[in-house]
């Protein structure tokens, strides 16, 4: 396995303590003790750092890792320290501090976090090991809508309105997040409920199976949003829309008059080895992979992937009804479910066509939102406004989704972030071939290599010329690029 030759500088690791003014106090008394034991020059050195303790300028972090998910509310940021000076007891670090964090991954590259987009804060200390003449420990940080959902309720009734509406409405009002930081994709869904006490994640969360996007005109998409945060900010994002950017990349790629055209997406292919660290095409070479999963008939038969049942019950007028749904009959079509491409792997046996393997029962919400219990158009109690059908299509919808999981190791590239598409090419196993130039190469795996879309990000950062590398967790719900 190659390692990664990319060369990155911790620039900025800035702990601004909770207490500013006793922490202050504290280094001009320190300061004041040293002046009849420290030269001239040593003390005006100490005198002119900074405010505050700068753990990158003290070359205190020996590592990094940075995580994005998909499927996560929150950014998660982890810092390896190897420290002699007793950091934790002098500031000390009590949980909740700001760190303004920066890594030079190029000359004109720079990941970071602080005052410019948002900073992180402390939220845990782990693995704590000492010795006589050093202390290692794990400081953990995540963004402050991380913290602040833990000290946040819902607690009101949200009137009908559109799901947007509502979840940008909860990001502003409780989360306190900047408009800047919202990214939010348009839904068709007019929703009542109540907040019931919830955090605004776990609220946020549950809106998302119950959402459908609005496409073109009148046309709406197929249940199912995912709720993340990246560098970027937060995300409420249909599964529709991305899988819709990969679907056309498969068709770009797909069309014989786009063979000499670059590719519109990043192209990742494997190799055994980098010849140069500073070529730009080195961050999309994969140094390691392996499939992590394939398609499972019994789970997906379990969670109802291919055809479900549901039935509904109103709790006024005890109406009972059924409603089947097969994904065979939604997918392909031009208002059907979005896939990243046309080889959706739905089996075709006699022993399960078209049966439901999962029955769904739900009780309407019939004159439970409204105590007047008015009446709708149709002369019914008014309901929330929710699909009676949207926790089958969501199911099918998700299930789908992670058909396929791929792991890929690249080097550092900060530029990869969850929600993204793009292209792999993997060789297949068997005997290589004479390429051009009398090179020996194999062609591509036609199963594994095509268009995926980003799960999981992980940045990860080592001090001087270490492996600093990112690692991404790829899925997709068909196979291949023709």
């Amino acid at each position: 396995m190659s390692s990664s030759l990319n060369k990155v500088e911790f620039t900025r690791c800035m702990i601004t303590p909770n207490d500013k003014k006793a922490y202050l106090k504290k280094q001009q008394e320190l300061l004041k003790k040293e002046e009849n034991n420290t030269n001239k020059g040593d003390l005006e050195e100490k005198k002119n750092e900074t405010e505050f303790p700068d753990l990158a300028k003290q070359n205190l972090i020996t590592s990094i890792d940075y995580f994005e998910d998909l499927l996560s509310p929150s950014v998660t940021c982890y810092l390896q320290i190897s420290d002699t000076t007793n950091i934790l007891s002098r500031l000390p670090i009590r949980g909740y501090e700001r760190v303004d964090l920066e890594v030079a991954v190029s000359e004109s590259q720079t990941f970071k976090f602080n005052e410019d987009n948002t900073p992180l804060f402390v939220t845990s200390i782990e693995n704590v090991q000492r010795t006589e003449s050093q202390e290692t420990f794990v400081m953990a940080l995540s963004t402050v809508g991380n913290l602040r959902n833990e000290i946040s309720r819902c607690t009101k009734k949200y009137e009908k309105a559109n799901v947007r509406a509502h979840v940008e409405s909860i990001l502003k009002e409780q989360l306190k997040i900047d408009e800047g930081r919202i990214h939010i994709d348009n839904t068709s869904t007019q929703y009542t409920f109540f907040g019931c006490n919830k955090k605004p994640f776990f609220v946020i969360t549950s809106l998302a199976p119950k959402t459908q996007p609005i496409k073109e005109g009148d046309v709406n998409g197929t249940s199912g949003f995912v709720f993340y945060e990246d560098h970027l900010g937060y995300h409420f994002k249909s599964v529709d829309s991305m899988l819709e950017k990969a679907d056309e990349e498969v068709r770009y790629l797909n069309d014989p008059s786009n063979l000499d055209k670059p590719p519109r997406v990043p192209e990742m292919t494997y190799t055994t080895a980098i010849d140069r660290a500073e070529s730009p095409e080195n961050q999309y070479k994969i140094l390691d992979h392996f499939l992590d999963k394939t398609v499972n008939i019994q789970k997906n038969l379990r969670v109802g992937l291919y055809s479900n049942l549901t039935t509904t019950i109103d709790p006024l007028s005890w109406e009972v009804k059924s409603t089947t749904f097969r994904l065979k009959d939604n997918v392909n079509d031009e208002n059907g479910m979005k896939t990243s491409g046309p080889e959706v792997p739905i089996p075709v046996s006699d022993v399960f066509d078209g049966e439901p393997s999962r029955r769904l029962v739900r009780m309407l919400d019939s004159g439970m939102i409204d105590k007047k219990l008015e009446k709708d158009e149709d002369g019914k109690a008014t309901t929330s406004g929710r699909d009676p059908e949207d926790m089958a299509k969501a199911f099918s919808r998700y299930s789908l989704l992670f058909q396929q999981s791929l792991n890929i190791t690249i080097p550092c590239n900060i530029d990869m972030r969850v929600g993204g598409v793009v292209k792999v090419v993997l060789p297949g196993v068997g005997p290589s071939e004479q390429g051009d130039g009398g090179k020996e190469q194999k062609e591509a795996d036609p199963e594994l290599s095509g268009i995926y879309l980003i799960r999981a990000v992980r940045h990860h950062f080592e001090l001087g010329e270490g492996r600093n590398v990112t690692s991404l967790n790829l899925i997709r719900d068909s196979y291949g690029v023709n």
